[in-house]
């Protein structure tokens, strides 16, 4: 049996006294079988939400000083539980466009193309390059734009720029500063959104702009309407402190270490309590068309509470039309940290952890989702929430089928078996497939499998029709097939064990699929490895053809992003990028920065057809030309017919299939100088 240690916050003291003064602290919140979301009746009633949690929240932080600060539990491995859009006549006869999750629902990347222009994300411009024919690839056009662009959408000759934007905090610190980090940036971030004409391809005109409050998430578009899923923090007073400043004399005294606890809560509690609302709530602006900035801040009827125990946060759904991009957004905000965000074409699903500091003995991780309607492009609405045990990995945990939302869930189970060898007790893990049906206000559990892989982590999961892939990890790589024909009764119907783990699967064809992976070596090094899988028959899937991608260093961005795999059907190509330390210990000379392009037959299997080096740029803008947002090395790509693109945050390069390694093009982008 294999055990790995885990780090949690743990308390010295539970509902029993809590020191000198008599404070106590509130029993482990429970979790609620139970789930909805309600609005609030009054901002008096969200100013005193706020305060409680605040002050629960806060107590919660200084009381894992008590005894000792964070402590360890075991993690149990082992024991068991009871297509591309297709062009004008002037364009590629096809061409492949963002990698997405759900057909017919977009999602923002730094990176958007439609054949014949590729738009491209740098620092703080947008950049638009002709890209057909190929070999005239070139930079046409370019736009600062303000803040630090993180992702866009292209929808015709309209994009979409969501950029971060820093704005001073007016009235209070962060939540960071409170917790003893450092405050010399005291400053409230806002989303900026930035609509741009790109019809001329030459000029590239702003149409419209304006700022929400939080930090930028993700994003997801159905054709005009655009939800953009944002996170926040309340301003914490400043005179509220998170970190307990005592000298060495006091941490060595239990009795002194428990008054100054007491103390500094005490302290706090008031301070949180008298802090007036529009003090905790932060600022949003936007741009008029004659260049002023008005309050785009939020309203107490933005906001809506759950009854789970949630950690101080805001989660906000802001809803966007492309035709009227300066239009005020609708804006529903839930009271909650934020999760994992999943989209179909009619619905948005929320994913969030239930929260408390610790588990008790016999308490499971658990998880808290919350549905919206998106069938009224111009806001969301609540439909209802559900609970599920355990946690969501990412978005392709979820998946909703005529109707119904299917979830894979990874469970924790603490168990305290012998508290003198585990004081802290251990975890015992485990995965399973949840089917949920809406109700009235509500998500009802209508089946759920039995355990799968008892004792490992979940790295990989896919839906496909009425079937489900998982890949979990310990030792090996199970690759296991799950039936979900009917949705009270999903169950594992084969799986099949391969070395390494898989973190991200795509489908080719109804029987056939790829993964994207780590393959674990006898040694410390870890290698790249793309597999394809045969499912035809689903009792026995087997693994029909793989291949190892670079040297035991090497890396890629496709492992833990989607949008960097591109898989082109139309052509049975797979383009990662693609980055490695070779072994001549010369770190620029043995540095590879690529875009490595495979053949993908179902038949015959992957073979490598070649390589869109970018080294050289990556060698020519090093270090002095780096922000933190801005690295030379390839992330993306697109191709078109026969024809490949190679793209970093400092250029485009286009090759032939033919001969990959002779470029065609090299369109280069401005690199950021530092600014000291």
């Amino acid at each position: 049996m294999r055990k790995q240690f885990t780090l949690m916050a743990t308390l010295g003291a539970l509902a029993a006294g809590c020191g000198g003064t008599g404070l106590k602290l509130p029993s482990n919140q429970p979790v609620q079988s139970t789930v909805a979301l309600t609005a609030f009746n009054s901002c008096l009633e969200l100013k005193k939400y706020i305060e409680d949690t605040a002050t629960l929240q806060m107590r919660a932080e200084l009381e894992t000083y008590r005894n000792g600060g964070p402590r360890m539990y075991m993690v149990d491995e082992a024991g068991p539980r009871a297509e591309g859009a297709k062009a004008a006549s002037s364009g590629p006869s096809s061409f492949t466009t963002t990698n997405t999750q759900v057909r017919g629902v977009d999602e923002a990347d730094f990176v958007k193309n439609d054949g014949t222009r590729i738009f491209t994300l740098s620092g703080n411009t947008l950049y638009a390059n002709r890209s057909w024919p190929a070999a005239e690839l070139a930079q046409t056009a370019a736009l600062t734009i303000e803040g630090w662009p993180q992702q866009m959408f292209l929808e015709g000759n309209r994009v979409l720029v969501f950029s971060s934007v820093y704005w001073q905090l007016p009235f209070a610190q962060s939540y960071g500063c409170a917790l003893g980090w450092s405050c010399g940036y005291q400053y409230g971030n806002v989303t900026k959104l930035t609509a741009v004409d790109v019809t001329d391809p030459a000029h590239l005109v702003v149409t419209g702009e304006q700022y929400l409050p939080g930090y930028y998430g993700t994003s997801r578009r159905v054709g005009s309407a655009v939800r953009v899923v944002l996170r926040d923090q309340f301003n914490y007073p400043s005179d509220v402190s998170l970190w307990l400043n005592v000298d060495a004399n006091v941490w060595n005294d239990k009795v002194a270490l428990g008054k100054a606890i007491d103390s500094l809560e005490a302290s706090n509690e008031k301070n949180i309590r008298k802090q007036p609302l529009e003090a905790w709530i932060p600022k949003g602006k936007r741009r008029l068309a004659d260049g002023t900035l008005v309050d785009v801040s939020y309203n107490c009827s933005d906001f809506v509470k759950s009854n789970t125990p949630a950690k101080m946060g805001i989660v906000t759904v802001a809803t966007v039309s492309l035709d009227t991009p300066d239009q005020v957004a609708a804006r529903t905000s839930i009271l909650t940290a934020p999760g994992v965000v999943y989209a179909s074409e009619s619905s948005l699903y929320i994913a969030s952890n239930h929260w408390w500091w610790w588990f008790e003995d016999g308490q499971d991780n658990t998880t808290y989702i919350h549905k919206f309607d998106l069938s009224d492009a111009t806001k969301v609405s609540y439909v209802g929430s559900g609970v599920i045990t355990g946690d969501v990995r990412d978005q392709f945990s979820l998946d909703e089928s005529n109707g119904k939302l299917r979830v894979v869930s990874s469970t924790a189970h603490r168990v305290v078996s012998d508290a003198k060898k585990e004081p802290w007790g251990h975890l015992v893990l485990g995965n399973r497939v949840n089917v949920f049906s809406p109700g009235k206000n509500s998500l009802m559990s209508v089946g759920r499998s039995e355990d799968i892989s008892p004792g490992e982590w979940l790295t990989a999961a896919r839906f496909v029709g009425d079937h489900a892939f998982l890949v979990t990890y310990k030792y090996t790589d199970p690759f296991t097939t799950v039936d979900l024909s009917d949705p009270a009764h999903p169950h594992v119907v084969g799986s099949l064990e391969v070395p390494g783990f898989s973190t991200y699967i795509q489908a080719v064809d109804a029987t056939h699929l790829l993964t994207m992976g780590i393959e674990n070596g006898m040694s410390t090094e870890e290698s790249l490895r793309v597999s394809l899988y045969d499912v035809t028959d689903f009792a026995h899937p087997k693994r029909s053809s793989s291949i190892i991608v670079g040297t035991g260093w090497s890396w890629s961005e496709a492992l833990w992003d989607h949008h960097a795999f591109n898989y082109y059907a139309e052509k049975g190509l797979l383009a990662i990028p693609f980055f490695d330390w070779g072994t001549s210990g010369d770190y620029w000379n043995s540095f590879v920065s690529d875009l490595r392009v495979l053949r993908v037959d179902p038949v015959n299997g992957l073979s490598t057809v070649g390589n869109v080096n970018f080294s050289d740029v990556y060698q020519q803008f090093n270090y002095p030309n780096w922000t933190y947002y801005w690295t030379p090395m390839v992330r993306r790509s697109v191709m078109a017919d026969d024809f490949v693109y190679a793209i970093s945050d400092a250029g485009i390069r286009v090759a032939n299939l033919a001969a990959l390694g002779t470029p065609l093009a090299t369109s280069m982008f401005t690199p950021l100088k530092p600014s000291n």
